[in-house]
């Protein structure tokens, strides 16, 4: 396996990691502030935004995961053959 694939599977897992980070904040919030019909705006809000941006990245590096492997790994340009005089 090279260094590419590697990274992948780790970008992967830390996708995976960041979804599950964000199921349980849901959870957590919900638990907290007693269900969605007792929450003010300004008591959840910093809470529900952990959420949607942990889960929104994190389905992002699990759909899309061989972009961030072609930004850290960008391919090699084939030099021309040099010219014979």
């Amino acid at each position: 396996m090279d260094y590419q694939k590697i990274f992948g599977v780790i970008v992967r897992t830390v996708g995976l990691w960041s979804i599950i980070l964000g199921i349980s904040s849901a959870f957590t919030m919900i638990r907290v502030y007693g269900g969605l019909g007792h929450m003010s705006y300004y008591d959840w809000q910093s809470e529900g935004l952990f959420v949607v941006t942990y889960l929104i990245g994190g389905v992002f590096l699990l759909r899309r995961a061989e972009l961030v492997v072609a930004f850290a790994y960008p391919a090699k340009e084939e030099s021309p053959p040099p010219e014979s005089d």
